[in-house]
Parts: structure tokens; C-alpha cells; sequence
């Protein structure tokens, strides 16, 4: 599939992800019109999406979730030397 196509195909799943049901449904038949396995793609895509969900539209672990601070550390754990090469002394 060339880079053109695919960035056909993308903006069609976007425009039809924004469309509401029967509009969505009619909207696919009409573009796809001709192509079964373009309509397929698009559907299968499209029914995904909608099982799934969005996942970046709700936090993961809730609203009201304080982040813990006591994770962070400051600076480097480990102090790194340069390499050396085999037989080399410091």
C-alpha cells in the first residue's frame, strides 16, 4: 500500500470516527463505494475503536490520584567512569 493511500484511508477512519452512527455508516458506504475491502478496513477499525474506547479520555488511575514523590530521586545513583581500553590503568 503507497504512503498516499494510507493517508487517504487514515483521514477517512478519522472523519467517520467523528460522525455519529447512521451518519458514520452512510458516510463509509458513500467513500467506500466500489471498495469492499476499504469499507472492511474501515469498519473493522472503526469497531474497535468503538469497543475499546478512547483511552487517553479518562486518567488512568482516576481524578483524584495524588502522585507519590517519595519515587523520586535526586541526581545519579551510580557514578560512571569513562571506558578504558583493555589493559590500561587509571
Amino acid at each position: 500500500m503507497d504512503t498516499e493511500r494510507i493517508k487517504d484511508e487514515e483521514s477517512l477512519y478519522h472523519t467517520a470516527a467523528a460522525k455519529p452512527g447512521a451518519e458514520r455508516v452512510a458516510y463509509l458506504r458513500e467513500v467506500c463505494r466500489g471498495d469492499p475491502a476499504l469499507l472492511a478496513r474501515l469498519t473493522a477499525l472503526l469497531q474497535s475503536r468503538d469497543e475499546r474506547g478512547d483511552f487517553l479520555e479518562a486518567p488512568l488511575m482516576g481524578e483524584n490520584v495524588v502522585p507519590d514523590d517519595s519515587l523520586v530521586t535526586e541526581g545519579p545513583r551510580h557514578s560512571h567512569r569513562p571506558l578504558q581500553a583493555p589493559g590500561e590503568d587509571r
